[in-house]
C-alpha cells in the first residue's frame, strides 16, 4: 500500500473542502467536508483490500 499517495489525496481533500466553501457556511462546509473524508476512508479501505 502507498501511503505517501494516501496522504496526498486525503490533504488534497481537506484542501478542496476548506477552500471552496465560501466562509459564513459552517454547517455546509462540515457536510461538505464530512463527505470528502468518507470518501478518503472509501479510498483508502478498498486500496488496502487490493493490496
Amino acid at each position: 500500500m502507498k501511503v505517501d499517495g494516501i496522504q496526498a489525496e486525503m490533504r488534497a481533500m481537506i484542501v478542496e473542502a476548506a477552500d471552496t466553501t465560501p466562509t459564513g457556511r459552517g454547517a455546509e462546509l462540515g457536510a461538505d467536508f464530512n463527505d470528502l473524508l468518507t470518501k478518503a476512508i472509501n479510498t483508502v479501505n478498498s486500496l488496502q483490500q487490493s493490496s
